[in-house]
């Protein structure tokens, strides 16, 4: 893993993460600067989408710009965190299992449970105009990401460097798990533990790692968003107005999914062609609904 990190390959991603518009990111607002940001502070905002606005982002929102599970959810994260800090490019690290086929030679087939990976994903909303467009840009900055950010981790922390490290921090950690329903619940192999929410699992004096860490899941029909955040540096109902502005979005791509001229292709959806958004835009123009 050390000699790849220090490969020709990776040396390729290190370019394209350094021409990243980092000079356009946004620092959140804080109510408080009073104490630390640490775990004895930490405090959540829980936020329900209904079943029927539910299934409509999974199903009517991806049939329409051929989407992945977490681009609509970064896309009206994005929108709320640049509402709120008045810029256009969100700065969000995105985690997820690690288990994706994203590296040459590398085989867990034989191993358990995840590997996790974290990679600051730059969410530019700069030139877009209403949901669909907004969903478009973080669809196609989402998918240029080298290896599914998995060269990030190699590079910043394997081969420790100094250019990476020196980059912005992200200040919101965002992990989508996805669709829990079977899998935990009434008649499923595992139930949620009791403890829930107030499990600390690090100990109260450690610093946290954001301001805003955003958990979202779908469970029992419903897609639910935990905001965690310290009550020493914003108040409950500044992130609580955050968070449900995250739920007006969603319905926003809902409501633009429904629209007769919603949607269409963009180009990471035909990898191997080269096409521009242009070229696909002139062939739904000529061929309308048949390029959807």
């Amino acid at each position: 893993m050390e000699a790849f990190s220090r490969s020709e390959a990776l040396t390729a991603q290190r370019a394209w993460w350094l021409e990243r518009p980092w000079r356009e990111v946004s620092r959140l607002p804080v109510d408080s600067q009073a104490a630390a940001n640490t775990e004895a502070t930490t405090s959540t905002v829980r936020v329900t989408l209904d079943a029927e606005s539910t299934r409509a982002l999974l199903h009517d929102v991806p049939k329409a710009w051929h989407t992945q599970p977490q681009e609509p959810l970064l896309t009206a994260l994005a929108q709320a965190l640049t509402a709120w800090s008045g810029g256009a490019v969100a700065l969000v690290d995105v985690e997820g299992h690690g288990r994706e086929d994203v590296l040459p030679g590398m085989d867990v087939s034989r191993t358990v449970g995840w590997f996790t990976r974290v990679f600051p994903a730059l969410l530019d909303l700069r030139a877009t105009k209403g949901p669909g467009e907004a969903l478009r840009a973080v669809k196609e900055g989402l998918r240029a990401v080298p290896s599914q950010g998995m060269g990030w981790g190699l590079l910043r922390h394997v081969a420790q460097d100094a250019s990476l490290a020196a980059l912005p921090l992200a200040e919101v950690g965002f992990n989508h798990l996805g669709q829990v329903d079977g899998a935990v619940g009434a008649g499923a192999p595992f139930v949620l533990a009791p403890e829930g929410e107030s499990l600390r699992q690090r100990a109260p004096s450690s610093r946290r790692s954001y301001l805003l860490d955003v958990t979202s899941a779908v469970r029992d029909g419903r897609l639910e968003a935990i905001w965690t955040f310290s009550e020493a540096m914003h108040r409950r109902e500044t992130v609580t107005r955050v968070a449900e502005d995250f739920l007006v979005r969603l319905r926003a791509l809902v409501d633009a999914s429904r629209a007769p001229d919603a949607g269409g292709h963009s180009p990471s959806d035909f990898p191997l062609a080269k096409v521009k958004q242009a070229q696909l835009d002139k062939l739904s123009a000529r061929f309308g609904k048949k390029t959807r």
